[in-house]
């Protein structure tokens, strides 16, 4: 196990290119881990996760870089979906986010 969480910059882009990259859930980079010999709870890897998410989009927000905005999407019916449910909500949410070029 990681001494008190506190990872190292390689660990931490690591987790980060396979979470967000390679698509490669926290869950499985766990096992990734354990197999390696390293034991590192996934509510640590979601907390460095959402740490470098945080320390990325503030400056990038606040300097218009990184632009945000809030999708409603309908979820899809019994007549196309056979795991449908009707008791969830009819509607989803999706929040998207823009990188531009600053303009200099």
């Amino acid at each position: 196990m990681i001494d008190k969480r506190i990872p190292i910059a390689g660990l931490l882009a690591h987790a980060l290119v396979a979470k967000c990259a390679d698509h490669l859930p926290l869950y499985r980079q766990k096992r990734i881990y354990r197999r390696a010999g390293v034991e590192i709870p996934r509510s640590a890897l979601a907390e460095w996760v959402g740490a470098c998410g945080d320390a990325v989009a503030e400056p990038g927000l606040a300097a218009g870089i990184i632009i945000t905005d809030q999708l409603a999407l309908p979820v899809t019916g019994p007549e196309v979906c056979s795991f449908y449910n009707p008791f969830l909500n009819r509607e989803s949410y999706s929040t998207i986010f823009l990188a531009r070029k600053p303009v200099s």
